[in-house]
C-alpha cells in the first residue's frame, strides 16, 4: 500500500500464513472471508496503542507512511495478533539465529511449521539497493546455508536465496531510529492482546448497502479506465465512513457525485 508499509505487508503475509492457529478479521475488500490486510491490521484498536520512537506518539496509518518501523514497534503490533519474540541481532548470535530458521521450517515427513519468521535488515547487506527493509522467511537450505528472502517489495525485487550469515550481518546494522541493531521476530501460535478488529461490512451498514452504494459511486466514474476512481468506489472506510463518500483520491470526486 506504501513503501514504507514493509512492516505492515510482511505482517499481513505471517499471520495469514498461521490462520490455523490466528483469527482473522473481516476486510470489506474481501468479505465474507476472514483475511489479514495492511488496513485490517493498521486500523485495529491494539496497534493504535502502541507507543513509537516519536515522543507521544502512537502507531496510525500516517505514521507508519511517514517512518516506517522499528523492530521493537513492529513486535509490539504484532503481538496485538499472535504470540511474538523479536530479537535484535547484536545481542545475539549467526548460530542462534539458523537454529531459528531451522526451528520454522521442520524437515520431518509430515510436520507442519508452528511458528514463523520475518526479518529486520539492511538491504545494501544482501547486495541490494535500498535501506531497512522487513520481509518473510520463506524457506531455508540446509545444504547451501541459505534462506529464502520472499520480498514483500515484489515490484522491486523477487524471493531471493541469501546466504544466511549475509542476512545475519545485514540484521546486525544499527537502525538510527531506534539507536539499536534490526533483528527478527518469530510468530507463534498463542493468542494475541487485541480484543478489537475492524467491524465487518455490517457496520455501520449492511453488505447490501455497501453494495448498492458502491454501484452508485460506479455508475458516477466517467472514465472506465480510470484506476484511482473505480478503486476508490471500492474501499472502506474510505469512500464510505459514516455513509457518505469521501477520502484523499480521485475517485472521491466519483463517489460523491454519487452520493449526492
Amino acid at each position: 500500500r506504501n513503501q514504507a508499509f514493509c512492516s505492515a505487508a510482511t505482517a499481513a503475509t505471517l499471520l495469514n500464513a498461521m490462520a490455523r492457529t490466528v483469527t482473522a478479521p473481516v476486510d470489506v475488500e474481501f468479505a465474507p472471508y476472514p483475511y489479514f490486510t495492511q488496513r485490517s491490521i493498521l486500523q485495529d484498536a491494539c496497534v493504535r496503542r502502541v507507543p513509537t520512537h516519536e515522543d507521544g506518539t502512537l502507531m496510525s496509518v500516517k505514521f507508519l507512511a511517514t517512518h516506517g518501523a522499528t523492530l521493537h514497534e513492529w513486535a509490539t503490533y504484532l503481538s496485538c495478533f499472535a504470540e511474538v519474540e523479536h530479537v535484535h541481532a547484536e545481542v545475539s548470535t549467526e548460530a542462534a539465529f539458523r537454529d531459528v530458521v531451522k526451528a520454522a521450517f521442520p524437515t520431518t515427513r509430515g510436520a507442519k511449521a508452528e511458528k514463523f519468521v520475518g526479518i529486520n535488515f539492511l538491504r545494501t547487506g544482501v547486495g541490494e539497493a535500498g535501506g531497512g527493509h522487513m520481509s518473510p522467511i520463506a524457506a531455508y537450505d540446509e545444504t547451501t546455508d541459505r534462506v529464502l528472502i520472499a520480498d514483500v517489495s515484489r515490484y522491486k525485487y523477487p524471493p531471493v536465496w541469501a546466504r544466511l550469515p549475509s542476512v545475519y550481518g545485514a540484521m546486525n546494522t544499527t537502525d538510527r531510529a531506534s539507536g539499536e541493531s534490526r533483528g527478527w521476530v518469530v510468530l507463534g501460535p498463542g493468542p494475541g492482546a487485541s480484543s478489537s478488529s475492524p467491524p465487518p461490512p455490517s457496520e455501520p451498514f449492511g453488505m447490501d448497502e455497501y453494495v448498492a452504494t458502491r454501484a452508485r459511486c460506479m455508475d458516477a466514474v466517467a472514465d472506465d479506465d480510470d484506476w484511482d476512481a473505480v478503486m476508490g468506489c471500492t474501499e472502506w472506510p474510505n469512500v464510505f465512513p459514516a455513509g457518505s463518500c469521501e477520502g484523499s483520491r480521485r475517485g472521491t470526486a466519483a463517489a460523491e457525485t454519487a452520493a449526492a
